[in-house]
């Protein structure tokens, strides 16, 4: 129990500004502290001293090489992104939802745009960066798309993202009862 206290003092500590502050310190019946910036009955004051809060250092950018100019095997995209739907959405009683990606540069010639569902294509790859999604089923569905080439080589893959579909299930009426 103390180590759980600790713990949620050190997140308190640590999601306050970097002077002090008053904090409150109870136990309950059970022996079990809470920490409060409210008095309370029974409630002692403690000291907390200032935060030490320091930047985080900057990082070196990795040095870049130029050693052949970007053929279509070696091409780099810079982005590509699922944007809608969005992630963790919670779909109810849709029957039509765009699945879309943004990239950049654009779609070079020869690639394609594969949309992919619990990592299976959901159609053939295409040129659009959108697609429609009908009647989608019911359930969780890990979202994502990536960028093949001729030969059906992946180039670039996108962030995957998590979407709930729901539908509204309609029971039958029961029987009638003699009829």
């Amino acid at each position: 129990m103390f180590k759980a206290a600790s713990i949620l003092l050190s997140a308190a500590l640590t999601a306050s500004p970097a002077y002090a502050e008053e904090v409150y310190k109870s136990v309950d019946e059970h022996g079990v502290p809470t920490f409060s910036d409210t008095q309370t009955e029974g409630a002692k004051k403690i000291t907390v001293e200032p935060v030490n809060v320091q930047p985080a250092p900057e990082l070196a950018a990795p040095p870049t090489t130029n050693s052949a100019p970007k053929t279509e095997a070696s091409h780099s995209y810079t982005k590509l992104h699922v944007i809608s739907p969005e992630d963790q959405a919670s779909l109810r009683d849709e029957h039509s939802i765009l699945f879309r990606v943004a990239l950049e540069p654009s779609l070079q010639k020869g690639h394609k745009i594969e949309f992919l569902d619990n990592g299976k294509p959901l159609q053939a790859a295409g040129e659009s960066a959108s697609m429609e999604l009908l009647n989608f089923d019911r359930g969780t569905h890990q979202l994502s798309a990536r960028v093949i080439d001729k030969q059906g080589k992946t180039i670039k893959t996108s962030n995957t993202i998590t979407v709930y579909i729901f539908r509204t299930a309609a029971k039958p009426n029961p029987p009638k009862n003699g009829g």
